[in-house]
């Protein structure tokens, strides 16, 4: 995590699949936020929805719970992203270009493994996210020895 001397750090986290999703990394990532408002309670926190660009604090705290102040919910657009130190993308989707150092998680790789088990649409989607965040020089989280191999 970036180290700021004399202000916060600004994290932004794609928290979208806490709201529409019910797997592993909709958990994951309901547990990202939870962990970076318990350990790190003096940065701000910016919640994200890649996917469905919902953007209203009200919506975040249904599926996460209450929140603290150094929590918000914002828009996908340009001057949010900007304002940013780090985003974490935790749900096989990059922000746009505006974002700033990124870190990705690649929960695994199904996708190649195992095709039939993925709509064409969400294997293009996910290969093109993958390519885009080694691209843009992304810190990928491999979160198991084996997506790691």
């Amino acid at each position: 995590m970036p180290e700021k001397v004399g202000s916060l750090v600004k994290i932004g986290v794609d928290a979208g699949r806490a709201l529409h999703g019910r797997g592993g990394v909709a958990s994951y990532t309901r547990q990202l936020v939870n962990g970076l408002v318990r350990q790190a309670p003096e940065n701000d926190l910016v919640l994200f929805d890649l996917d469905h660009g919902v953007g209203r604090r009200d919506v975040f705290e249904r599926a996460l719970g209450p929140l603290p102040d150094s929590v918000r919910a914002a828009a996908v657009e340009p001057r949010e992203l900007a304002n940013l130190d780090l985003f974490h993308a935790p749900a096989f989707a990059m922000p746009p270009p505006a974002a700033p150092g990124h870190v990705f998680t690649l929960h695994d790789l199904t996708i190649l493994s195992h095709p039939g088990f993925h709509t064409l649409d969400n294997r293009v989607r996910t290969v093109v996210s993958i390519a885009e965040a080694l691209t843009r020089g992304s810190t990928v989280i491999a979160v198991s020895r084996a997506t790691r191999a």
